[in-house]
């Protein structure tokens, strides 16, 4: 041995001989036991951080699952769209027109209906 020092690997620089105890090693405990403390304060946010981003996912793929469907239920409504303007041979931008016409008559007969029952009639 290099005159009874070693590193703290394997035994302390303290050492006098062998059957000596180090004089470091009750630093060394606390020390140990304040870095697991920390540790174990570190994994459990790391758990939780891990668990809302596995959460965050999940509310990803339902979104994404939901948009899909959307989108594929518009594409069949435009494909409707177009066999119904096809078969009355009318163009896509007239029935739209039309459509917006028959919403615009109806919110306006709404309105109607509203004030009337205001009125009591």
């Amino acid at each position: 041995m290099d005159g009874g020092r070693r590193n703290h690997i394997g035994v302390c620089a303290d050492w006098v001989n062998l059957t000596d105890r180090c004089s470091c090693i009750g630093k060394e405990d606390i020390m140990d036991k304040a870095f697991e403390a920390e540790r174990v304060k570190y994994r459990q946010k790391v758990r939780e951080l891990e668990s809302a981003n596995r959460k965050q996912a999940e509310t990803e793929y339902s979104l994404r699952e939901e948009l899909r469907q959307a989108n594929t239920k518009i594409r069949e409504q435009d494909e409707w769209i177009d066999r119904l303007c096809e078969h009355i041979d009318i163009t896509r931008e007239e029935f739209m027109a039309s459509m917006k016409a028959k919403q615009s008559v109806s919110n306006l007969f709404g309105i109607m209906g509203a004030i009337g029952r205001g009125f009591g009639l």
